[in-house]
């Protein structure tokens, strides 16, 4: 897994990772984000089939771009459809979103929801607007929060 923010953040932690993944001898690599490091991280460790959305400056370290969806489908679909394209047959059950939550996360949240002064027992609605850090960058999740702490729904927290 390539940690950006921690193991991988610097030349030499993406040294390592390119060495580990060469050692693997991967035949195939999905790049899922924009990200021109990790199609060349993905190059550079000699996968000879790298598949990914075709934008402009790092087409050239992928072997097939594929045509990128639009930005408001939803972020499983997207990264799905590098998956589709490819020849991947994704069927609809696969398309299911699971979260696993832990007796340790549910703890975890109701602190939260204590020190926001809320009550994990009441009805609240929890939205999130910035999706993904390019959409936060953008302002829009700024602009949700401020408004979701002046109108608050309660739900019950499962």
């Amino acid at each position: 897994i390539y940690d950006e923010k921690g193991e991988h953040k610097s030349l030499l932690g993406k040294l390592r990772l390119i060495l580990y993944l060469r050692s693997k001898g991967f035949d195939r690599a999905y790049i899922l984000h924009r990200s021109l490091t990790r199609a060349l991280i993905a190059s550079l460790s000699g996968i000879p089939r790298r598949i990914g959305y075709y934008y402009r400056k790092r087409a050239f370290l992928l072997t097939d771009n594929v045509r990128p969806l639009p930005n408001d489908v939803h972020r499983a679909d997207f990264y799905l459809g590098v998956l589709e394209q490819s020849g991947i047959d994704i069927k609809e059950e696969d398309r299911k979103i699971e979260f696993f939550i832990t007796d340790e996360d549910r703890a975890k949240i109701r602190e939260i929801l204590k020190k926001e002064g809320m009550n994990a027992d009441e009805k609240f609605i929890h939205s999130r607007p910035a999706e993904s850090p390019e959409s936060a960058k953008s302002g829009r999740g700024e602009q949700w929060l401020s408004m979701s702490h002046t109108e608050r729904s309660y739900g019950r927290l499962y």
